[in-house]
């Protein structure tokens, strides 16, 4: 069997700009805002679904989904009905960062990690909304000496497993670099070469090596 680990973030998210940021914004903690469900949620689906879909091509049988984006809250962000039916979520109380347990759920060597939606850490310039980790705000967090965020966390945590890819933002790929010099970076929006693009989905196409 062949398992693939997706960890998704939503600010690294295909069109969601800084003009339409409240596509971010969870309802369970943002009752008024509608963007998140009528937009957001489309977006950061159609980018792991993407990837999701190219994995099956290439002969992974068993994907494992963290939709990390607004940990604590109970909906997901990614719309999992939509996506194949190979695709499972790891069982954690209303998606808590229960690393432990989201390292025990998973095979001892899966074949690899992705890291999809994802934003640059706290510091980076031309980055969309960058931060390290929200919730305790840390604005610096090192291990080994690298400046570990969200993605880091999220590939340290699958010590030893090969990071192939990351997905997202840019100003991402310098972490996802640093943690694994070798991986893909897929970029769906580059704030130093576009700004602040009009509102729109990008649909990502494209197959792992």
């Amino acid at each position: 069997m062949k398992q693939l680990i997706i960890v998704a973030d939503m600010e690294g998210a295909s069109g969601i700009f800084d003009s339409n940021r409240e596509a971010c914004w969870h309802e369970e903690l943002h009752p008024q805002n509608t963007l998140w469900r009528s937009y957001g949620r489309d977006c950061i689906t159609s980018d792991v679904l993407a990837v999701c879909n190219a994995a099956i091509e290439m002969g992974i049988d068993d994907i494992l989904l963290y939709d990390m984006h607004f940990a604590g809250c109970k909906e997901y962000n990614v719309q999992i009905e939509m996506l194949p039916s190979i695709v499972r979520t790891f069982d954690l109380p209303n998606r808590e960062a229960l690393w432990s347990r989201i390292r025990g759920q998973a095979a001892i060597n899966p074949y690899g990690i992705i890291t999809v939606g994802q934003h640059a850490r706290a510091g980076e310039e031309n980055a969309y909304f960058p931060h390290t980790i929200h919730t305790p705000p840390i604005d610096s967090f090192y291990i080994n000496g690298i400046h570990v965020a969200e993605i880091g966390e999220s590939v340290m945590c699958f010590c030893d497993v090969p990071y192939l890819a990351n997905i997202g933002c840019a100003a991402s790929h310098k972490e996802a670099l640093e943690l694994s010099p070798n991986i893909t970076c897929i970029t769906v929006k580059d704030k130093a070469r576009h700004g602040n693009l009009p509102a729109r989905k990008l649909i990502l196409s494209y197959s792992m090596a």
